[in-house]
């Protein structure tokens, strides 16, 4: 499969399908129930709903783009599973749907886009059965391509705000429109976000190596950015430390904790309570 997909494909579009087949694995390995709801955030959502729909379970899509939507539409009435995908236009930061609604929420090229990444964060777990997973990815900050390119490395770029940010204040520059999207997030930076939402990360992975560039221009014809591509994702698949955390795109697993349930005691009976075990 995929080497047809290689041949057939730029290195641009192959690194950006990354995610949504890995996505597929990770829902293949969970082996969820037949039926299963499973709710689709934003782009990507006409290749997800249909692949899933496929295994049996309920797909609700939604997207703030009317468009995007018509697509699943289409697509779903052409495989005949429109009476398992569900389309409506909504909002990740204020989700239409009631508390505990979902065994899986999946939110792909989602976060970098938004303007309170918490806030839809927290609309996920609220829509998550206890127990239930999501499937999320962010733009790595720490990439191997931009690593290696003087222009768009973390470090020097940081530099490079401040001393631009500097000069504005002292009216030595002209302040510069920036671009505020997408977001990236260093791995640690992430993970640490989603353990404040009360959200346990069972896995993570990244995904996707180049284009490389110097100084913002390509330095290898597209059939050899395929090659080092696959080369490099093999390494960090089989987890080559130095590797393994620089794809362009961080792709995690968590799961929403089941509580606890408090056990029922005599009304003259003392209740102490069990020290915790340490992790």
């Amino acid at each position: 499969m995929w080497k047809s997909v290689y041949q057939k494909y730029s290195l641009i579009k192959i690194i950006e399908q990354y995610p949504q087949r890995a996505t597929l694995d990770i829902i293949d390995e969970l082996n969820l129930p037949r039926g299963s709801h499973v709710l689709e955030i934003g782009r990507g959502a006409r290749i997800l709903a249909v692949a899933l729909a496929q295994r049996d379970y309920i797909v609700n899509a939604i997207d703030r783009v009317r468009a995007a939507l018509d697509l699943v539409d289409r697509c779903a009435i052409k495989v005949g599973l429109q009476e398992r995908i569900i389309t409506d236009i909504g909002d990740v930061h204020a989700l239409d749907f009631k508390d505990e609604s979902f065994d899986l929420v999946l939110a792909l090229k989602v976060i970098p886009w938004l303007h309170s990444p918490g806030a839809a964060l927290m609309e996920m777990l609220r829509v998550l059965k206890p127990g239930g997973y999501a499937i999320i990815s962010v733009e790595n900050r720490w990439r191997l391509n931009h690593i290696l390119d003087p222009r768009f490395t973390p470090t020097l770029s940081a530099i490079s705000e401040t001393v631009n940010y500097i000069r504005e204040r002292l009216k030595l520059k002209k302040p510069a429109v920036r671009a505020s999207f997408p977001l990236r997030h260093s791995i640690k930076e992430f993970d640490k976000l989603l353990d404040s939402m009360g959200l346990n990360k069972s896995g993570g992975l990244t995904l996707g190596f180049g284009p490389f560039t110097l100084m913002g221009k390509r330095i290898l014809p597209d059939p050899m950015g395929k090659k080092l591509h696959h080369f490099l994702q093999s390494m960090a698949d089989r987890n080559v430390p130095g590797i393994r955390s620089t794809g362009s795109c961080y792709l995690v697993l968590v799961q929403k904790p089941v509580p606890v349930s408090t056990p029922t005691f005599g009304r003259d009976e003392p209740f102490i309570e069990n020290e915790r075990p340490n992790n």
